[in-house]
C-alpha cells in the first residue's frame, strides 16, 4: 500500500471514535490569542499541517485502542498500544488482556501468526527485529474492565511500519554582535528528516549552555521545515556560546546526534560605541537545498534448512528538502524618535529585487524603557526594532524559513506585549518553497530608518559561496530470531542513512551612514 493511501485509511480510522471532549476548551482559549497582528497567529496545538503517517485509532463497543509501529534507525521495530474508553481517546484506560498479532510482508505475504498475553495495563510496548517499512501488521485486540459485561475485540488493520520521525536542527541564524542589555533575535530553522512521520518537540534556546528561553509543543510535519524565533538579552559582556536545541521528542527521534546547532555571539558594552550618530551592521546568509536517504533491507534464513532464504525486503526513501533564510542586524548610537518617519526595507539578488516595503508614520508597538517595533511577521521578511534610552538603536531585519514560525516565551513577551501558556506559530506568507529566491553571487540588504533627527542608512552585500554538509551514517546490520512454527528464522536487517545539504553561504560586516535633516538626500 502507497504511503498516501495509509495516510488515508489511518485519518477514516481516527474518525471511527468519539470526538476529543477537550475540544471546547480548546476553543474558548482562542480568545488569549496574541494582540500584534492578531490573525495571523495561532496556537500549537492547531497543527498547521500534518501529512505523514499517523497512530491508527480504532474503537468498538466500550474500547478503543491506539496503535503504531515504528522503526528505527538500529532495524528494530517497535509496536505501541494504547488502549482507552470510547468518548475519551487519549486518557489511557482499561486493560489489554491479549492480541492476536499477524505480520504481512510486503508482497502481501503472511509471514507470522502469534498471540501475545499482556494483561499488565492499557499501555503496551515490544520490539521486533526484521520487520522493515513495507511490512504491515493485523492486530486483533482484547480490552477488559471498560465494558462490565464483556471483554472488547477491537482489530486494527492496516497497520504499517513507519520509519520514526528524525528532527534535526538544520541552520542557526543570529547577530554576531549585539548590545548588553538589548533584545537579541536569534531563529533557527528544524527540519523533518525522514519523511514519513510528524513529531511533536520543545526547542530550546541556551546561553552558555544555560536554557534561556523555549518554545513548547512545536510540531513539524513529515519532510517539512519550520522555524523557531527567541528573543534573549545578555547583560554580561564578551563572547557567549549560543546553542539552539530539540528535544522531548513525540515519538522518540531517530537520530540525536543532530539535535544541537552551536555558535558564538558577541556582546558589547554601550559605552564601547561611537558617540557620535553612527550605524554598523552585520549580515549572514545560508542558501540551498538537502537530501536525506533512508535505506534498508531484511532477508530471513533457516539455518537449519541449510540457510534457506525464506523472504528477502528492501526499502529505500529519498526526501528533498529547501532552505533559505538571512539576517542583517545593525546598531545605531542614536535614540529614535518616535513615530519615526519612515521605514525602507529591500532586498535582492542577482540583479531582482526580492523584498521591498515602506512603512511610514511608523509608531512604537509597545512603548516603554525602549521602544520596540515589529512589521511584515508572518510574510517571511520581517523587521524588529528597539531604540533604548540609554543611547542606542538595534534593529533585525531576516529572511524566515519554514513553513511557519514559532514564537517562544521571550519573543512573545518583548515583541507581543504578553505571554502565552501555549506556543503560538504564525504561518509564513508564503510557503518555504515561494519564499525560495534563486540566487546570484551576491545578497543585498538595505535598510533605511528616518526620525525628526535624521536619516540612517545600512547597506551591505554579502558575497555567496559554495559549501556542502555531509552527515552520513555507515551501513551496519543487526540480526535477531523470528519464530514462524515449525521453524525459527535468522533476520538479518541493515541500515544505511545520509544527509547531504549543498548550497551558498557569506556574512559581512561594515559601517552604514547618516544625515540631518536638510543635509540633502539619503545617502
Amino acid at each position: 500500500m502507497s504511503r498516501n493511501l495509509v495516510t488515508v485509511a489511518l485519518v477514516a480510522a481516527l474518525t471511527a471514535c468519539a470526538s476529543d471532549p477537550t475540544g471546547t476548551v480548546k476553543s474558548a482559549a482562542l480568545a488569549n490569542r496574541p494582540t500584534v497582528e492578531a490573525s495571523r497567529w495561532h496556537f500549537g496545538s492547531e497543527r498547521y499541517r500534518d501529512h505523514g503517517s499517523h497512530f491508527l485509532r480504532v474503537c468498538s463497543g466500550s474500547a478503543g485502542v491506539d496503535g503504531e509501529v515504528l522503526f528505527t534507525h538500529d532495524g528494530s521495530t517497535v509496536l505501541t498500544l494504547t488502549s482507552f474508553r470510547n468518548g475519551a481517546p487519549g486518557i489511557p484506560a482499561g486493560s489489554i488482556d491479549k492480541f492476536l498479532l499477524r505480520v504481512f510482508d510486503p508482497s502481501g505475504r503472511q509471514v507470522l501468526t502469534q498471540t501475545i498475553t499482556f494483561g499488565k495495563g492499557s499501555s503496551y510496548s515490544n520490539t521486533f527485529r526484521g520487520f522493515a517499512p513495507g511490512f504491515t501488521f493485523q492486530l486483533v485486540v482484547q480490552v477488559s474492565g471498560i465494558d462490565r459485561k464483556r471483554v472488547d475485540d477491537v482489530t486494527l488493520s492496516p497497520l504499517p511500519v513507519v520509519r520514526r520521525p528524525d528532527l534535526a536542527v538544520t541552520a542557526l541564524n543570529l547577530p554576531s554582535t549585539v548590545i548588553a542589555g538589548s533584545p537579541a533575535l536569534i531563529s533557527a530553522s528544524v527540519a523533518e528528516l525522514n519523511g514519513g512521520h510528524g513529531a511533536t518537540a520543545n526547542c530550546l534556546l541556551l546561553v552558555d549552555h544555560v536554557i534561556v528561553d523555549h518554545a513548547s509543543g512545536i510540531f513539524v510535519d513529515a519532510g517539512d521545515v519550520v522555524s523557531c524565533a527567541f528573543t534573549t538579552t545578555i547583560g554580561k559582556a564578551g563572547p557567549h556560546t549560543v546553542q539552539v536545541a530539540v528535544d522531548d521528542i513525540s515519538p522518540l527521534d531517530d537520530n540525536h546526534a543532530n539535535n544541537l546547532r552551536t555558535a558564538t555571539l558577541n556582546v558589547v558594552l554601550p559605552a564601547s560605541l561611537v558617540t557620535s550618530p553612527s550605524v554598523s551592521f552585520n549580515g549572514s546568509l545560508q542558501s540551498g537545498g538537502f537530501t536525506a536517504i533512508d535505506s534498508f533491507s531484511t532477508a530471513w534464513t533457516d539455518p537449519s534448512n541449510h540457510g534457506f532464504l525464506y523472504l528477502q525486503a528492501h526499502d529505500y526513501e529519498s526526501q528533498t528538502g529547501t532552505t533559505q533564510s538571512a539576517m542583517f542586524s545593525g546598531v545605531i548610537t542614536s535614540v529614535l524618535v518616535f513615530p519615526l518617519i519612515s521605514v525602507e526595507l529591500n532586498q535582492a539578488s542577482g540583479g531582482a529585487l526580492l523584498a521591498s516595503s515602506v512603512y511610514s508614520a511608523v509608531p512604537a508597538d509597545n512603548p516603554g524603557n525602549a521602544d520596540c517595533i515589529t512589521r511584515g511577521v508572518g510574510t517571511g521578511v520581517e523587521f524588529y526594532l528597539c531604540s533604548d534610552p540609554s543611547g542606542f538603536t538595534t534593529f533585525t531585519y531576516l529572511r524566515a524559513t519554514g513553513t511557519v514560525t514559532y514564537a517562544s516565551d521571550q519573543y512573545q513577551a518583548v515583541w507581543n506585549g504578553t505571554s502565552y501558556d501555549i506556543t503560538p506559530y504564525v504561518a509564513n506568507g508564503t510557503t518555504t518553497t515561494g519564499i525560495f529566491a534563486v540566487l546570484g553571487s551576491t545578497f543585498t540588504f538595505d535598510v533605511r530608518i528616518a526620525d525628526a533627527s535624521g536619516t540612517y542608512v545600512a547597506t551591505a552585500a554579502i558575497p555567496l559561496s559554495p559549501f556542502t554538509e555531509n552527515d552520513l551514517t555507515p551501513s551496519s546490520c543487526v540480526t535477531g530470531s523470528v519464530q514462524v512454527p515449525p521453524a525459527t528464522y535468522s533476520a538479518r536487517t541493515c541500515t544505511y542513512s545520509s544527509y547531504v545539504f549543498t548550497g551558498v553561504t557569506g556574512s559581512v560586516s561594515g559601517n552604514g551612514a547618516t544625515t540631518s535633516p536638510g543635509t540633502g538626500a539619503t545617502p
